[in-house]
């Protein structure tokens, strides 16, 4: 799961192109917080919960399926 510190997301969402003054979008930026591994195979869905904060679930190719509980989330 990778998060953004403090300031990850820039003061505006868009900017002018410097060539043909389009607007396009500006990244915030990711730092690592917690390296877990789900799978030995690739994940081919991932859900966050909408109503349960930090809860989530995953599937993958090895036939798993995964109930996941992350905690702390207000302290990143």
């Amino acid at each position: 799961m990778s998060v953004g510190k403090e300031g990850s997301y820039p003061s505006s969402r868009v900017k002018a192109d410097d060539e043909d003054k389009q607007n396009v979008g500006v990244m915030g930026t990711v730092s690592l917080v917690q390296n877990v591994t789900l799978s030995t195979q690739p994940i081919c869905s991932f859900d966050w919960n909408a109503d349960k904060e930090g809860l989530l679930t995953s599937c993958s190719f090895d036939q798993t399926i995964r109930v996941c509980i992350v905690s702390k989330l207000k302290t990143l």
